[in-house]
Protein backbone atom coordinates (compact mmCIF):
# COMPACT_ATOMS: atom_id res chain seq x y z
CA UNK A 1 0.00 0.00 0.00
CA UNK A 2 1.54 3.06 -1.23
CA UNK A 3 0.70 6.31 1.24
CA UNK A 4 0.48 10.42 0.23
CA UNK A 5 0.41 13.36 1.85
CA UNK A 6 -0.52 16.25 -0.95
CA UNK A 7 -2.30 15.99 -4.02
CA UNK A 8 -0.13 16.04 -6.45
CA UNK A 9 1.40 13.15 -4.93
CA UNK A 10 -1.45 11.25 -5.92
CA UNK A 11 -2.45 12.65 -9.01
CA UNK A 12 1.32 11.48 -10.21
CA UNK A 13 0.32 7.85 -9.10
CA UNK A 14 -2.92 7.37 -10.72
CA UNK A 15 -2.33 9.05 -13.63
CA UNK A 16 0.31 6.43 -14.64
CA UNK A 17 -2.64 3.84 -13.66
CA UNK A 18 -3.65 2.62 -17.25
CA UNK A 19 -5.91 -0.15 -18.51
CA UNK A 20 -4.55 -3.26 -19.95
CA UNK A 21 -7.03 -3.75 -22.58
CA UNK A 22 -9.44 -1.41 -24.47
CA UNK A 23 -12.53 -2.22 -23.41
CA UNK A 24 -10.82 -2.01 -19.57
CA UNK A 25 -11.72 1.18 -17.55
CA UNK A 26 -9.68 2.28 -14.33
CA UNK A 27 -12.09 3.24 -11.56
CA UNK A 28 -11.87 4.75 -7.97
CA UNK A 29 -13.70 4.13 -4.56
CA UNK A 30 -13.05 6.34 -1.92
CA UNK A 31 -13.52 4.52 1.76
CA UNK A 32 -12.51 6.12 5.24
CA UNK A 33 -11.57 2.47 6.65
CA UNK A 34 -9.38 -0.01 4.86
CA UNK A 35 -10.84 -3.32 4.66
CA UNK A 36 -9.60 -7.11 3.92
CA UNK A 37 -12.23 -8.02 1.14
CA UNK A 38 -14.14 -5.97 -1.06
CA UNK A 39 -17.54 -6.68 -1.13
CA UNK A 40 -21.21 -5.31 -1.65
CA UNK A 41 -23.63 -4.07 0.73
CA UNK A 42 -25.83 -7.23 -0.08
CA UNK A 43 -23.07 -9.41 1.02
CA UNK A 44 -22.54 -7.84 4.20
CA UNK A 45 -26.21 -7.39 5.28
CA UNK A 46 -27.71 -9.85 2.94
CA UNK A 47 -31.51 -9.81 1.18
CA UNK A 48 -34.38 -7.66 2.95
CA UNK A 49 -37.12 -9.44 1.10
CA UNK A 50 -39.48 -7.31 1.78
CA UNK A 51 -37.77 -4.25 0.79
CA UNK A 52 -36.23 -5.78 -2.28
CA UNK A 53 -39.91 -6.49 -3.38
CA UNK A 54 -41.14 -3.14 -3.76
CA UNK A 55 -38.15 -1.56 -5.04
CA UNK A 56 -38.33 -3.87 -7.97
CA UNK A 57 -41.62 -2.82 -8.12
CA UNK A 58 -40.63 1.07 -8.05
CA UNK A 59 -37.89 0.34 -10.92
CA UNK A 60 -40.45 -1.00 -13.54
CA UNK A 61 -42.03 2.36 -12.60
CA UNK A 62 -39.34 4.56 -13.25
CA UNK A 63 -37.12 2.69 -15.72
CA UNK A 64 -38.48 3.64 -19.20
CA UNK A 65 -38.69 7.32 -18.13
CA UNK A 66 -34.99 7.61 -17.41
CA UNK A 67 -32.75 5.45 -18.81
CA UNK A 68 -31.48 6.18 -22.71
CA UNK A 69 -31.96 4.13 -25.40
CA UNK A 70 -33.38 1.49 -23.78
CA UNK A 71 -37.02 -0.01 -22.80
CA UNK A 72 -37.68 -2.35 -19.39
CA UNK A 73 -39.61 -5.50 -20.47
CA UNK A 74 -39.35 -7.48 -17.22
CA UNK A 75 -42.65 -7.56 -15.04
CA UNK A 76 -42.58 -7.67 -10.97
CA UNK A 77 -41.17 -11.04 -10.45
CA UNK A 78 -38.70 -10.95 -12.77
CA UNK A 79 -37.14 -8.10 -11.02
CA UNK A 80 -35.39 -5.67 -12.79
CA UNK A 81 -32.72 -5.80 -14.77
CA UNK A 82 -29.30 -5.60 -13.66
CA UNK A 83 -28.99 -1.72 -15.63
CA UNK A 84 -31.89 -1.17 -13.77
CA UNK A 85 -30.68 -2.27 -10.25
CA UNK A 86 -27.55 -0.54 -10.52
CA UNK A 87 -28.96 2.84 -11.16
CA UNK A 88 -31.80 2.63 -7.96
CA UNK A 89 -28.27 1.16 -5.80
CA UNK A 90 -27.03 4.69 -6.34
CA UNK A 91 -30.01 6.20 -4.84
CA UNK A 92 -30.08 4.00 -1.92
CA UNK A 93 -31.21 0.55 -3.14
CA UNK A 94 -29.01 -2.14 -1.22
CA UNK A 95 -28.05 -4.50 -4.32
CA UNK A 96 -24.75 -6.56 -5.48
CA UNK A 97 -22.81 -3.67 -6.92
CA UNK A 98 -19.89 -1.78 -5.52
CA UNK A 99 -20.58 2.20 -6.15
CA UNK A 100 -17.43 3.37 -7.60
CA UNK A 101 -16.29 6.65 -10.08
CA UNK A 102 -14.36 7.65 -12.82
CA UNK A 103 -13.39 10.96 -11.19
CA UNK A 104 -10.42 10.97 -8.35
CA UNK A 105 -11.60 13.85 -6.71
CA UNK A 106 -14.91 12.83 -6.08
CA UNK A 107 -12.80 9.28 -4.33
CA UNK A 108 -11.12 11.79 -2.50
CA UNK A 109 -14.49 13.02 -0.82
CA UNK A 110 -15.71 9.25 0.17
CA UNK A 111 -12.30 8.72 1.60
CA UNK A 112 -11.99 11.93 4.07
CA UNK A 113 -15.63 12.07 4.94
CA UNK A 114 -17.74 9.62 6.76
CA UNK A 115 -21.45 8.50 6.32
CA UNK A 116 -23.88 9.15 8.74
CA UNK A 117 -27.91 8.16 8.73
CA UNK A 118 -30.60 8.32 11.87
CA UNK A 119 -34.10 8.25 11.69
CA UNK A 120 -36.19 11.38 12.50
CA UNK A 121 -39.71 11.29 13.18
CA UNK A 122 -41.90 14.24 11.52
CA UNK A 123 -45.81 14.42 13.23
CA UNK A 124 -47.86 14.80 10.88
CA UNK A 125 -52.37 15.37 10.83
CA UNK A 126 -53.54 13.19 8.56
CA UNK A 127 -57.36 12.26 7.86
CA UNK A 128 -57.61 14.08 11.20
CA UNK A 129 -55.22 11.70 13.34
CA UNK A 130 -51.93 12.47 14.46
CA UNK A 131 -49.70 10.09 13.27
CA UNK A 132 -45.38 9.69 13.28
CA UNK A 133 -43.95 9.42 9.76
CA UNK A 134 -40.33 8.11 10.23
CA UNK A 135 -37.59 9.25 8.01
CA UNK A 136 -34.15 8.59 7.30
CA UNK A 137 -31.62 11.08 7.14
CA UNK A 138 -28.13 11.38 5.71
CA UNK A 139 -25.05 13.21 5.73
CA UNK A 140 -21.37 13.36 5.39
CA UNK A 141 -18.85 14.64 7.99
CA UNK A 142 -15.34 15.11 7.82
CA UNK A 143 -13.10 11.60 8.92
CA UNK A 144 -11.97 11.79 12.18
CA UNK A 145 -9.26 8.73 10.94
CA UNK A 146 -5.53 9.96 10.09
CA UNK A 147 -6.22 8.53 6.82
CA UNK A 148 -8.59 7.87 4.32
CA UNK A 149 -8.34 5.22 1.51
CA UNK A 150 -8.46 4.97 -2.32
CA UNK A 151 -8.96 1.37 -4.09
CA UNK A 152 -7.87 1.72 -7.69
CA UNK A 153 -9.93 -1.01 -9.75
CA UNK A 154 -9.44 -2.12 -13.89
CA UNK A 155 -12.27 -3.74 -14.42
CA UNK A 156 -14.14 -5.25 -17.86
CA UNK A 157 -16.74 -2.52 -19.59
CA UNK A 158 -20.20 -4.50 -19.45
CA UNK A 159 -21.56 -4.95 -23.01
CA UNK A 160 -24.68 -3.00 -23.91
CA UNK A 161 -23.86 -1.04 -19.81
CA UNK A 162 -26.02 -4.13 -18.75
CA UNK A 163 -23.72 -6.35 -16.32
CA UNK A 164 -24.22 -9.76 -16.00
CA UNK A 165 -20.42 -11.18 -14.84
CA UNK A 166 -19.02 -11.11 -11.99
CA UNK A 167 -16.20 -7.82 -11.84
CA UNK A 168 -18.30 -6.15 -14.99
CA UNK A 169 -18.38 -1.81 -15.06
CA UNK A 170 -20.95 0.18 -16.24
CA UNK A 171 -20.80 4.27 -16.69
CA UNK A 172 -24.26 5.20 -15.32
CA UNK A 173 -23.40 8.44 -17.38
CA UNK A 174 -23.67 7.04 -20.00
CA UNK A 175 -27.27 5.81 -19.83
CA UNK A 176 -28.97 8.45 -17.56
CA UNK A 177 -30.30 12.41 -18.95
CA UNK A 178 -28.42 14.66 -16.73
CA UNK A 179 -31.43 15.54 -15.15
CA UNK A 180 -30.13 12.89 -12.86
CA UNK A 181 -27.72 15.47 -11.53
CA UNK A 182 -26.28 13.03 -8.38
CA UNK A 183 -24.89 10.51 -11.40
CA UNK A 184 -23.21 13.25 -13.20
CA UNK A 185 -21.74 15.04 -10.39
CA UNK A 186 -19.84 12.07 -9.01
CA UNK A 187 -18.99 10.48 -12.12
CA UNK A 188 -20.77 7.53 -11.05
CA UNK A 189 -20.46 3.86 -12.15
CA UNK A 190 -20.97 0.48 -10.26
CA UNK A 191 -18.80 -2.57 -10.86
CA UNK A 192 -20.83 -5.98 -10.38
CA UNK A 193 -20.35 -8.77 -8.23
CA UNK A 194 -22.06 -12.51 -8.06
CA UNK A 195 -22.84 -11.84 -4.45
CA UNK A 196 -23.63 -15.85 -3.77
CA UNK A 197 -19.90 -16.97 -4.57
CA UNK A 198 -18.63 -18.56 -1.71
CA UNK A 199 -16.57 -15.71 -0.93
CA UNK A 200 -19.64 -13.10 -1.19
CA UNK A 201 -18.73 -11.87 -4.46
CA UNK A 202 -15.00 -10.39 -3.23
CA UNK A 203 -13.61 -7.97 -6.26
CA UNK A 204 -10.11 -7.90 -4.54
CA UNK A 205 -8.72 -9.51 -8.02
CA UNK A 206 -9.76 -6.18 -9.75
CA UNK A 207 -8.08 -4.05 -7.02
CA UNK A 208 -4.93 -3.09 -8.74
CA UNK A 209 -4.12 -0.48 -5.82
CA UNK A 210 -4.55 0.33 -2.72
CA UNK A 211 -2.81 3.81 -1.77
CA UNK A 212 -3.49 5.60 2.15
CA UNK A 213 -4.19 9.13 2.21
CA UNK A 214 -3.16 11.66 4.79
CA UNK A 215 -6.50 13.66 6.38
CA UNK A 216 -7.34 16.34 5.23
CA UNK A 217 -4.96 15.91 1.74
CA UNK A 218 -3.22 19.26 1.43
CA UNK A 219 -3.07 21.08 -1.77
CA UNK A 220 -6.28 20.33 -3.33
CA UNK A 221 -7.14 22.85 -6.03
CA UNK A 222 -10.55 24.81 -4.66
CA UNK A 223 -12.27 23.79 -8.44
CA UNK A 224 -11.82 19.82 -7.20
CA UNK A 225 -12.87 20.59 -3.35
CA UNK A 226 -15.89 19.17 -3.71
CA UNK A 227 -19.13 19.69 -0.92
CA UNK A 228 -21.60 17.22 -0.11
CA UNK A 229 -24.76 19.35 -1.22
CA UNK A 230 -23.10 19.36 -4.71
CA UNK A 231 -22.27 15.82 -5.25
CA UNK A 232 -26.01 15.28 -3.73
CA UNK A 233 -27.51 17.80 -5.22
CA UNK A 234 -31.49 18.27 -3.55
CA UNK A 235 -34.61 16.82 -5.10
CA UNK A 236 -35.37 20.40 -6.93
CA UNK A 237 -32.11 19.67 -8.98
CA UNK A 238 -31.87 15.85 -8.87
CA UNK A 239 -35.34 14.60 -11.18
CA UNK A 240 -34.47 11.19 -10.53
CA UNK A 241 -34.36 11.72 -6.93
CA UNK A 242 -37.38 13.69 -6.61
CA UNK A 243 -39.43 11.03 -8.35
CA UNK A 244 -38.27 8.23 -5.36
CA UNK A 245 -38.78 10.92 -2.29
CA UNK A 246 -42.66 10.88 -3.51
CA UNK A 247 -42.53 6.95 -2.88
CA UNK A 248 -45.74 7.24 -0.07
CA UNK A 249 -45.45 6.40 3.70
CA UNK A 250 -47.38 3.41 4.59
CA UNK A 251 -48.79 2.18 7.64
CA UNK A 252 -46.98 -1.14 9.04
CA UNK A 253 -48.14 -2.11 12.29
CA UNK A 254 -51.88 -1.16 12.96
CA UNK A 255 -50.93 -1.30 16.79
CA UNK A 256 -48.85 2.01 16.33
CA UNK A 257 -49.24 5.59 14.80
CA UNK A 258 -45.95 5.38 13.44
CA UNK A 259 -45.82 4.94 9.12
CA UNK A 260 -42.64 4.78 7.23
CA UNK A 261 -42.01 5.10 3.23
CA UNK A 262 -42.70 2.19 1.18
CA UNK A 263 -39.21 2.83 0.46
CA UNK A 264 -36.15 3.80 2.59
CA UNK A 265 -34.68 6.37 0.06
CA UNK A 266 -32.36 8.51 2.15
CA UNK A 267 -32.86 11.84 3.01
CA UNK A 268 -29.67 14.16 2.99
CA UNK A 269 -28.79 17.18 5.08
CA UNK A 270 -26.55 19.21 6.17
CA UNK A 271 -26.67 18.93 10.24
CA UNK A 272 -27.26 16.90 12.80
CA UNK A 273 -31.50 18.08 11.98
CA UNK A 274 -32.44 19.29 9.18
CA UNK A 275 -32.51 22.90 8.61
CA UNK A 276 -35.82 25.04 7.83
CA UNK A 277 -35.08 25.07 4.36
CA UNK A 278 -34.48 21.32 3.93
CA UNK A 279 -37.43 20.77 5.81
CA UNK A 280 -39.63 22.03 3.65
CA UNK A 281 -38.16 20.59 0.39
CA UNK A 282 -38.48 17.02 1.78
CA UNK A 283 -41.81 17.74 3.21
CA UNK A 284 -43.62 18.88 0.81
CA UNK A 285 -42.95 15.55 -1.53
CA UNK A 286 -44.38 13.56 1.11
CA UNK A 287 -47.10 11.79 0.19
CA UNK A 288 -49.42 8.94 2.28
CA UNK A 289 -51.32 5.68 1.92
CA UNK A 290 -53.77 5.16 4.90
CA UNK A 291 -54.63 1.56 5.45
CA UNK A 292 -57.67 1.31 2.85
CA UNK A 293 -60.80 0.05 5.31
CA UNK A 294 -62.86 -0.15 2.64
CA UNK A 295 -64.35 -3.52 3.76
CA UNK A 296 -65.28 -1.14 6.80
CA UNK A 297 -67.11 1.22 4.75
CA UNK A 298 -68.84 -1.35 3.14
CA UNK A 299 -70.14 -2.90 6.46
CA UNK A 300 -71.78 0.59 7.48
CA UNK A 301 -73.33 1.17 4.08
CA UNK A 302 -74.55 -2.79 3.95
CA UNK A 303 -77.88 -2.02 3.95
CA UNK A 304 -77.88 -0.02 0.99
CA UNK A 305 -75.52 -2.62 -1.43
CA UNK A 306 -77.66 -5.55 -0.14
CA UNK A 307 -80.75 -3.68 -1.57
CA UNK A 308 -79.11 -3.13 -4.57
CA UNK A 309 -77.97 -6.94 -5.07
CA UNK A 310 -75.00 -9.10 -5.72
CA UNK A 311 -73.63 -9.40 -2.16
CA UNK A 312 -75.83 -12.77 -1.54
CA UNK A 313 -74.32 -16.09 -3.13
CA UNK A 314 -75.33 -19.30 -2.68
CA UNK A 315 -73.27 -22.81 -2.81
CA UNK A 316 -74.36 -25.94 -2.82
CA UNK A 317 -77.80 -24.82 -1.86
CA UNK A 318 -76.50 -22.58 0.92
CA UNK A 319 -76.75 -18.52 1.16
CA UNK A 320 -74.08 -16.12 2.11
CA UNK A 321 -73.64 -12.54 2.74
CA UNK A 322 -70.41 -10.51 1.91
CA UNK A 323 -71.32 -8.42 4.93
CA UNK A 324 -70.72 -11.45 7.40
CA UNK A 325 -67.16 -12.37 5.75
CA UNK A 326 -64.22 -12.48 8.26
CA UNK A 327 -62.04 -9.68 6.72
CA UNK A 328 -58.46 -10.12 6.07
CA UNK A 329 -56.24 -6.79 5.66
CA UNK A 330 -53.20 -7.53 3.81
CA UNK A 331 -50.40 -4.20 4.75
CA UNK A 332 -48.31 -5.63 1.39
CA UNK A 333 -48.86 -6.35 -2.01
CA UNK A 334 -50.20 -10.04 -2.24
CA UNK A 335 -47.22 -11.27 -4.14
CA UNK A 336 -45.46 -10.85 -0.67
CA UNK A 337 -47.95 -13.35 0.80
CA UNK A 338 -48.17 -15.96 -2.23
CA UNK A 339 -45.90 -18.00 -4.75
CA UNK A 340 -45.55 -16.57 -7.73
CA UNK A 341 -46.37 -19.70 -9.91
CA UNK A 342 -50.20 -18.98 -8.50
CA UNK A 343 -50.22 -15.56 -10.09
CA UNK A 344 -48.26 -16.35 -13.36
CA UNK A 345 -49.53 -19.14 -14.32
CA UNK A 346 -51.56 -20.93 -11.72
CA UNK A 347 -52.09 -24.03 -13.76
CA UNK A 348 -48.61 -25.08 -13.17
CA UNK A 349 -48.99 -24.81 -9.15
CA UNK A 350 -48.97 -28.21 -6.77
CA UNK A 351 -52.47 -27.46 -5.41
CA UNK A 352 -52.22 -30.64 -3.98
CA UNK A 353 -49.99 -29.43 -1.50
CA UNK A 354 -52.66 -27.20 -0.10
CA UNK A 355 -53.71 -28.42 3.06
CA UNK A 356 -56.96 -26.38 3.16
CA UNK A 357 -58.19 -26.37 6.80
CA UNK A 358 -61.84 -26.76 7.16
CA UNK A 359 -62.49 -24.56 10.45
CA UNK A 360 -63.71 -21.24 8.18
CA UNK A 361 -66.34 -20.27 5.94
CA UNK A 362 -66.92 -16.95 4.29
CA UNK A 363 -64.01 -14.73 4.41
CA UNK A 364 -62.86 -11.58 2.74
CA UNK A 365 -59.13 -10.42 1.27
CA UNK A 366 -58.57 -6.65 1.36
CA UNK A 367 -55.78 -5.92 -1.07
CA UNK A 368 -53.25 -3.53 0.81
CA UNK A 369 -52.86 0.05 -0.41
CA UNK A 370 -50.34 -0.28 -1.53
CA UNK A 371 -51.45 -2.18 -4.64
CA UNK A 372 -51.50 0.88 -5.38
CA UNK A 373 -48.11 0.67 -6.64
CA UNK A 374 -49.27 -1.25 -9.87
CA UNK A 375 -51.01 -0.03 -12.86
CA UNK A 376 -54.73 -0.70 -11.60
CA UNK A 377 -56.98 -2.34 -14.24
CA UNK A 378 -60.16 -3.35 -12.87
CA UNK A 379 -60.17 -6.29 -15.25
CA UNK A 380 -57.49 -8.14 -13.80
CA UNK A 381 -57.02 -6.92 -9.96
CA UNK A 382 -59.58 -5.65 -7.74
CA UNK A 383 -59.27 -4.34 -4.75
CA UNK A 384 -60.25 -7.61 -2.52
CA UNK A 385 -61.16 -11.23 -3.18
CA UNK A 386 -64.59 -12.93 -1.42
CA UNK A 387 -64.14 -16.50 -0.65
CA UNK A 388 -66.66 -19.25 0.64
CA UNK A 389 -66.53 -22.58 1.31
CA UNK A 390 -68.83 -25.37 1.97
CA UNK A 391 -67.55 -28.93 2.27
CA UNK A 392 -65.27 -29.39 -0.71
CA UNK A 393 -67.48 -26.44 -2.55
CA UNK A 394 -65.85 -23.16 -2.97
CA UNK A 395 -66.89 -20.00 -4.61
CA UNK A 396 -64.56 -16.83 -4.99
CA UNK A 397 -65.02 -13.58 -6.47
CA UNK A 398 -62.99 -10.35 -7.09
CA UNK A 399 -64.21 -7.20 -5.61
CA UNK A 400 -63.73 -3.34 -6.55
CA UNK A 401 -63.63 -0.20 -4.74
CA UNK A 402 -64.42 2.52 -7.21
CA UNK A 403 -65.64 6.27 -5.93
CA UNK A 404 -68.99 5.09 -6.95
CA UNK A 405 -69.29 2.72 -4.39
CA UNK A 406 -68.67 -1.29 -3.90
CA UNK A 407 -68.71 -3.28 -6.52
CA UNK A 408 -68.30 -7.48 -7.26
CA UNK A 409 -67.88 -8.94 -10.90
CA UNK A 410 -69.38 -12.69 -10.97
CA UNK A 411 -67.21 -15.38 -9.17
CA UNK A 412 -66.73 -19.23 -10.07
CA UNK A 413 -67.60 -22.44 -7.98
CA UNK A 414 -65.02 -25.38 -7.99
CA UNK A 415 -65.38 -28.22 -6.44
CA UNK A 416 -61.89 -29.82 -4.69
CA UNK A 417 -61.59 -33.48 -6.10
CA UNK A 418 -60.21 -36.39 -3.67
CA UNK A 419 -57.19 -35.62 -5.77
CA UNK A 420 -56.83 -32.58 -4.49
CA UNK A 421 -57.72 -30.49 -7.51
CA UNK A 422 -60.06 -27.83 -8.63
CA UNK A 423 -63.02 -28.53 -11.11
CA UNK A 424 -65.44 -25.93 -12.24
CA UNK A 425 -68.68 -26.59 -10.80
CA UNK A 426 -71.51 -25.44 -13.71
CA UNK A 427 -73.92 -22.42 -12.49
CA UNK A 428 -75.82 -20.25 -14.41
CA UNK A 429 -74.14 -17.00 -12.36
CA UNK A 430 -70.78 -18.12 -12.99
CA UNK A 431 -68.89 -15.43 -14.57
CA UNK A 432 -69.15 -16.02 -18.29
CA UNK A 433 -65.67 -15.02 -19.63
CA UNK A 434 -63.25 -17.44 -20.81
CA UNK A 435 -60.22 -16.40 -19.04
CA UNK A 436 -60.43 -19.07 -16.57
CA UNK A 437 -56.97 -18.71 -15.11
CA UNK A 438 -57.58 -15.60 -13.70
CA UNK A 439 -60.68 -16.85 -11.54
CA UNK A 440 -58.28 -20.06 -10.88
CA UNK A 441 -55.24 -17.88 -9.64
CA UNK A 442 -57.75 -15.80 -7.09
CA UNK A 443 -58.92 -18.71 -5.66
CA UNK A 444 -55.49 -20.48 -5.54
CA UNK A 445 -54.33 -16.71 -4.02
CA UNK A 446 -57.20 -16.66 -1.45
CA UNK A 447 -56.59 -20.45 -0.25
CA UNK A 448 -52.88 -19.70 -0.17
CA UNK A 449 -53.38 -16.44 1.98
CA UNK A 450 -56.17 -18.30 4.11
CA UNK A 451 -53.96 -21.36 5.01
CA UNK A 452 -50.45 -19.32 5.72
CA UNK A 453 -52.79 -17.24 8.16
CA UNK A 454 -54.01 -20.16 9.57
CA UNK A 455 -51.13 -21.81 10.31
CA UNK A 456 -49.76 -18.91 11.89
CA UNK A 457 -46.62 -18.56 9.71
CA UNK A 458 -47.40 -14.66 9.40
CA UNK A 459 -47.41 -12.34 12.01
CA UNK A 460 -51.16 -11.40 12.88
CA UNK A 461 -53.21 -9.31 15.42
CA UNK A 462 -57.02 -7.71 15.09
CA UNK A 463 -57.24 -4.70 14.93
CA UNK A 464 -60.51 -3.27 15.34
CA UNK A 465 -62.55 -5.43 12.58
CA UNK A 466 -60.00 -6.70 10.59
CA UNK A 467 -57.37 -9.29 11.34
CA UNK A 468 -54.06 -8.29 9.73
CA UNK A 469 -51.23 -9.91 7.96
CA UNK A 470 -47.88 -8.19 8.03
CA UNK A 471 -45.73 -10.36 5.57
CA UNK A 472 -42.15 -11.82 7.24
CA UNK A 473 -39.36 -9.82 6.28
Amino acid sequence: MITVQTYDELINIVNKIQPSKNDHAIVFRGQCENYGTVVTSMAREGCHYTKTFRWNILSSKIANKYILGKKETRDRFSGPSSLTAAILQHYGYRMFFLDVTSDINVAIYFASNSFNMNPIFYKAIIDNHELSKAVKCARYDASKNEYGYIYVFEVPIANNYDPQQHGEYVDLSKVMPKSCRRIFRQQCGLIFSRWRREDKGDLKDFLVKKIRIKNPLSGIPKTKQFSQRYLFPDPNDDLFYKELLEAPFIQWDLDTDIFEKIIDVPEYISGASPTQDENETYRKLDKVYMPSHYFYEFKKQCDHYRSNGGFEVELNESKYLLLNADPILLLAPIDLYVNETIIRDPNKYPVEKLSIKDDWTNIFIELSPEEILYDYNPNSQGRGLWVIRKDNYYFVAQCVFEDKGFAMYSGMRYERLADGHFKILPHETNCPCDNKERHYSFLLQTLSIIEQYKSKNYSTNKKDLYHVLTPRT
